[in-house]
């Protein structure tokens, strides 16, 4: 394998014992940081509104070691939390604008309770106010979605004001973006991935990442994902998260089959199943 030592702490992340020894020099902060075992998705999205800072606080609440957040910029260049182009979902459909095309004065006024009820009143937060709530929730790390490089640029500037640079990690569908955020940084960054059907997928999409400069795959479970899938992925030095899993059997499946982060919209099932794995290993 192309990584030396990877220590699995008995409910915490996978931290990072040796270095990584890729062909090429490894800039990261992957180094300083600890890999978030369990990402909540959108913070806890089962139960409070998505992106928002109650998610976040609840994601912490439950034991998640990072909380993940899709983010959007608006027009007068605020970066804000958002997954949709527009608030029409979030909001209930009762406001529909872009976020791009609308100023922060007025998307601050927009309550998104996204379907919860008792968060009528809960508002859409910028990246700057998502972080601080992070600074209130140790153990749990910002873990943030980018949509395009423009948007990797103005997150970049917002973590290098609040000083958070080296205490965050990045995600993107995008390679441009992954490239942009590795070219200006060295934040740890995963390409997400959707479905990889083969080993081979999972290695071509780790040889691409590891070119982009990126130090982690972020890869959509379905059924057929195997063991043989993760390996390929570590055969080339890259880690491995996997994304939406809300099953619980699911969850102890992928511990067992060596993946490093699981992304859940359920953040307590995932501390019952790394509880399970723990429980389990301390046995062997």
């Amino acid at each position: 394998m192309k990584y030396s030592c990877l220590r699995l702490a008995s409910l915490g992340p996978i931290c990072i014992c040796l270095a990584l020894s890729f062909g090429t020099p490894f800039h990261s902060a992957l180094f300083a940081l600890e890999i978030p075992k369990t990402v909540a998705h959108r913070g806890f999205s089962a139960i409070a509104p998505e992106n928002t800072l109650s998610s976040i606080r609840k994601a912490w609440e439950a034991g998640a070691h990072g909380s993940e957040c899709d983010v959007c910029v608006t027009r007068d260049n605020v970066v804000c939390l958002m997954h949709d182009d527009t608030t029409k979902r979030t909001s209930n459909g009762r406001i529909d604008l872009r976020m791009s095309e609308t100023d922060w004065e007025q998307l601050q006024e927009v309550s998104v309770p996204a379907g919860k009820a008792g968060y009528e009143d809960e508002k859409i937060p910028t990246l700057v106010q998502a972080l601080e709530t992070h600074k209130q929730c140790p153990g749990c790390v910002p873990v943030i979605e980018l949509n395009d490089s423009r948007a990797a640029l103005e997150v970049l500037k917002v973590l290098k004001k609040t000083e958070m640079l080296d205490k965050v990690f990045i995600l993107s569908f995008s390679g441009e973006a992954v490239k942009t955020v590795r070219t200006n940084s060295k934040v740890p960054t995963a390409w997400l991935f959707g479905r990889l059907r083969t080993p081979k997928d999972v290695r071509n999409a780790a040889q691409k990442t590891l070119k982009a400069g990126a130090d982690m795959i972020d890869i959509m479970y379905h059924p057929g994902l195997t063991a043989e899938h993760i390996q390929a992925a570590h055969d080339e030095g890259v880690l491995v998260w996997v994304w939406t899993v809300n099953d619980l059997e699911v969850m102890k499946k992928l511990l067992a089959m060596g993946v490093d982060s699981i992304t859940t919209d359920h953040p307590d099932l995932m501390a019952a199943a790394l509880a399970d794995y723990s429980n389990k290993s301390e046995k062997e």
